[in-house]
């Protein structure tokens, strides 16, 4: 017991570490280079990174482990569909980019292969030094720390001795605990190889990173050199938009100058669909309030020692047996609740799309709010005892009865007592002093104990914790409170009313067989056609829809054709169905009515290009501009080539540059912009300094700027990285497997 609650003790700081950790590679945005490929399915490959396998088992057991770390952090039981899917996607960005990572160091000849390990790492005897060596991982220095708050290099090996040795225990909940830790440890063990590698990485390359003072003096021009400018604009928002109409030779024209704009990293479809929202019947809601008026008169005749299994056998919620202050039941029952005899059962009512019915169990003046302090004797086996605390039950129970009278006899050395003999360990901090805290908020005995006794009682009480020392120190004045015994009944629909919906569905479905039918009929049968934006193959479903992961898989199932039309999906209360509606391959977009949607706004601007050249031909200065376009000449001082936008209109790049490049006092334009054509004048400058100092301390500045780019702690702006997983191959089938 002693062993497996040391490790306790470490085994929520490791976790938190690994995760942390194993976040740091985590590199580049989501869905990132994850290329849909010509692999086939194998069960037993998740994906290939440059033809290196990750195997399925490998993948599950780390999506596993990361499920097991997030309902250990988030303290919950379990975790929802999307919940899981969340860690699904980041543990295969933590595995691509690790694997990523590993070729990278293997080439480079930092990493080696290590015995039957996946992939290579570093040596037994490096490992060996980030452990218990004169410079340990940080990690590791954090986790195992001695009394003096130094680094403890016999932690380590103490720790995996009780590991091992709760693993031979002879209570099933302990082994059960220690093979959860121990996975943990072996996760926290890759996370330091890893870490120890990537900074291997990162330092060769921060390190090749050099600024000439040729670079500098250019960077320090872009900073200091300024120019004051008069210009003016004659907007591409003075010609109508239906003046302007695309012809297919205007998209195409546009389409072959910006053609490597529209090159995707993965293949993306797009749906449509209709959705059947299945909603109970009059009839339903008839049996229903039948069912319920039963309840209501079964609720009365109940044992008050059966209510909690009553109410657990027939509520949707579990019996609630709190206290509660007026106003915090519902509107529908918080006045009567506090104006009847205890056995009331009150009126059903329905609410939040439930009904309700309830019955009052109890009426008390109880407080709000509590204030004690207290020392708690714990001994070897209770909730949470230490490693140290060796006593048995019946000698922590004597030294509570000293402790008492004591504590009795001078209540002022209370704080004093608490600090030296206390096995809770904020004591040490708090004198045992637990402040102000809301009735119920303790373990029922603690919390009984103080609200029954009178501020300034100093008693004996015990819990699963051990034996308290108890001292009342405070009380709100008591309000009436009041316990119910509440059964709480979804509306829901029937059998018959479902199969009536799913009818209607499959119905829609027989003829709605094509893009065409399923638009029109859709249109007939007034039902409400909407569209999921790009897809991606591990997009985890359709908006609106909870849960639809599988209306995805069945989009990119390679039986599937643009324009075809699925079955009905069922999703408890929505029925879905679906049109393929569109296609996006990798590479290169075609030309299709779907891209010329997207880019039409660009092309009638060129199209307002052109005429706008026509109209301002015969401009010769700012003014016949300004005239002509009724937009008043403006003017920018200090402005420098690095400034990011255009004074009132946003960042025009192809402007600034021409700026910097004019000659003095001359006339310029047109300039073709983002906002409309613009025409400039500079009428002065300014020239930096050419210091060498300056120059130095910029090389300095873009030296720390690429380096705070790269490092590891950076996650979702590592440069290098990200750049190598933009020319990476990766082969990924996780849509076979999630």
């Amino acid at each position: 017991m002693a062993a497996i609650g040391k490790i306790r003790q470490k085994s929520g700081l490791l976790i938190i570490i690994v995760g942390v950790a194993l976040a740091a590679f985590v590199m580049g945005d989501l869905f990132q280079n994850m290329g849909q490929g010509k692999m086939k399915y194998d069960p037993t490959v998740v994906a290939f990174v440059n033809d290196q396998k990750i195997p399925s088992n490998y993948f599950s057991q780390r999506v596993e482990q990361g499920v097991e770390n997030m309902l250990y952090q988030t303290k919950k039981s379990d975790l929802t569909s999307d919940e899981r899917y969340s860690v699904q996607l980041q543990i295969w960005e933590q595995v691509r980019n690790e694997t990523i990572l590993r070729q990278q160091c293997e080439e480079l000849g930092l990493a080696q292969e290590n015995g039957a390990d996946l992939y290579p790492g570093i040596s037994v005897e490096e490992y060996a030094g980030l452990l218990s060596g004169p410079n340990p991982h940080p990690s590791i220095a954090q986790s195992f720390t001695g009394q003096d708050g130094k680094f403890d290099a016999s932690g380590v090996s103490r720790y995996l001795s009780q590991l091992e040795a709760a693993k031979q225990s002879t209570k099933p909940e302990e082994v059960e605990e220690a093979l959860r830790l121990e996975k943990a440890w072996q996760a926290f063990e890759e996370s330091i190889k890893m870490d120890q590698l990537s900074t291997k990485y990162y330092n060769l390359i921060s390190k090749s990173y050099f600024v000439p003072k040729t670079i500098a003096k250019y960077k320090n021009q872009e900073r200091n050199d300024s120019r004051t400018v008069q210009f003016a604009i004659a907007r591409y928002g003075s010609i109508a938009d239906s003046l302007v109409e695309p012809t297919d030779a205007d998209y195409q024209t546009y389409y072959d100058e910006h053609k490597t704009e529209f090159k995707t990293k993965e293949e993306t479809r797009q749906l449509s669909y209709v959705v059947w929202n299945v909603t109970p019947s009059n009839e339903d809601i008839m049996e229903l309030e039948k069912s319920v008026e039963e309840m209501q008169k079964e609720l009365a005749t109940i044992e008050m020692r059966d209510l909690p299994s009553y109410v657990n056998r027939n509520s949707d919620l579990p019996y609630d047996s709190s206290w509660r202050a007026k106003g915090t039941l519902s509107p529908f029952i918080d006045s009567v609740a506090f104006n009847s005899e205890v056995g009331t059962v009150f009126n059903t009512w329905r609410e939040d799309n439930m009904y309700h019915v309830a019955r009052l169990v109890d009426v008390q003046s109880r407080p709000d709010s509590m204030k004690a302090s207290h020392i708690l004797i714990s001994y070897a086996g209770a909730l949470r005892a230490a490693e140290d605390v060796t006593r048995t039950k019946i000698a922590a129970s004597a030294l509570a009865d000293s402790l008492l009278e004591v504590a009795k006899k001078n209540k002022d050395n209370f704080a004093t007592l608490a600090a030296t003999y206390s096995n809770d360990p904020s004591a040490k901090e708090n004198s045992g002093d637990l402040d102000w805290f809301a009735d119920g908020q303790m373990v029922p005995q603690f919390n009984e104990a103080c609200l029954n006794n009178k501020v300034g009682d100093i008693l004996k009480v015990e819990t699963d914790f051990g034996f308290h020392i108890l001292y009342v120190t405070g009380k709100l004045e008591p309000v009436q409170k009041v316990r119910i015994a509440q059964i709480d009944v979804p509306v829901t629909f029937s059998q018959e009313t479902y199969e009536k919906f799913f009818n209607d569905a499959s119905s829609f479905v027989s003829v709605a067989r094509d893009a065409e039918a399923f638009d029109t009929v859709a249109a007939n049968l007034g039902l409400n056609i909407m569209s999921t934006n790009e897809l991606n193959k591990m997009t985890n479903g359709i908006p609106g829809i909870e849960n639809s992961r599988e209306i995805v898989q069945w989009a990119f199932n390679e039986k599937v054709e643009v324009g075809q039309v699925s079955d009905v999906f069922d999703f408890n209360d929505k029925l879905v169905v679906t049109l393929y509606k569109h296609q996006t391959p990798k590479g290169f977009r075609p030309l299709d009515e779907n891209l010329k949607e997207q880019i039409k706004t660009l092309v009638m601007r060129d199209l307002k290009y052109k005429k706008l050249l026509d109209q301002y031909k015969d401009v010769k200065d700012l003014n016949a501009v300004s005239q002509l376009s009724k937009v008043p000449v403006d003017s920018i001082e200090f402005f420098t080539f690095s400034t990011y936008s255009l004074k009132d209109w946003g960042p025009e790049p192809n402007v600034q540059g021409r700026i910097f490049s004019a000659e003095l006092n001359k006339f310029v334009g047109p300039v073709k912009g983002d906002q409309g054509l613009f025409y400039f004048v500079v009428v002065n400058e300014t020239k930096s300094q050419d210091a060498n100092g300056s120059y130095k301390f910029i090389g300095q500045q873009e030296v720390s700027s690429f380096k705070q780019r790269l490092t590891k702690d950076y996650v979702f702006s590592n440069a290098a990285l990200r750049a190598i997983v933009d020319i990476t191959e990766i082969e990924d089938s996780r849509q076979y497997f999630y």
